[in-house]
């Protein structure tokens, strides 16, 4: 059988992932799983407040800023943080479109100094830090590469739902799938599910929630 284009384009990065998924969620469109449905429309358009969000759009982050300790004044330091906090503030969820984070990701990729910062008020920081002093300014910042690596996640699981869906429907250049057989809909809708969701979704307050992200330099706050 002849390997889909669809399949051969984005393992070669001739299509990126946003023209993917449009195209998985027209192969799609005659399904009944609304839990599909309603990834593949959070993907695209974004992840609402009340969604529960897959754990690999959780990202790390490191909690940086500006303090006073005795004498010494710190710049840009990275700011330890009391252990009951340590889940709640270094983790950050991100509900942005796919078109969004490809964006980002491009920036990434252009400027080593580039990252994102989530600014964290001056008290609420004082509150869950070790400092022995004054916290000045304080900032979530994620890694240069986190929406990138984020991307890549995403692509990949595209990706095995693409091989999925050829393996059970033959080639899928023509862009549709005949789900007419049942019991073979039901195999391939359960296998689907367990590609996107090979983790627990988590629940996070909404202060850790990325909607509109400030893109800047780690060394601004």
């Amino acid at each position: 059988m002849k390997r889909s284009q669809i399949i051969i384009e984005l393992i070669k990065d001739e299509v990126n992932v946003v023209q993917a998924m449009d195209i998985l969620n027209l192969l799609l469109q005659d399904i009944k799983d609304k839990k599909i449905k309603k990834w593949l429309d959070n993907e695209i358009n974004g992840y609402s407040k009340e969604s529960e969000l897959p754990e690999y759009r959780v990202l790390k982050a490191n909690i940086k800023g500006n303090f006073i300790g005795g004498r010494i004044k710190c710049t840009n330091q990275d700011i330890p943080i009391k252990p009951e906090y340590v889940k709640e503030y270094t983790k950050v969820k991100v509900t942005s479109p796919i078109s969004e984070i490809m964006q980002l990701s491009i920036a990434e990729k252009e400027s080593k100094e580039h990252c994102l910062v989530i600014p964290l008020h001056q008290v609420l920081a004082q509150e869950i830090s070790l400092v022995n002093g004054e916290v000045i300014s304080a900032c979530r910042e994620l890694s240069i590469y986190a929406h990138t690596n984020l991307l890549n996640k995403i692509k990949t699981k595209v990706l095995k739902i693409f091989i999925e869906l050829e393996k059970k429907y033959g080639n899928l250049d023509d862009y549709y799938i005949d789900f007419s057989n049942k019991t073979k809909e039901k195999e391939v809708l359960n296998n689907i599910n367990n590609i996107i969701y090979t983790d627990n979704s988590v629940h996070m307050g909404n202060d850790n929630t990325i909607e509109s992200s400030n893109v800047g330099v780690g060394n601004e706050n």
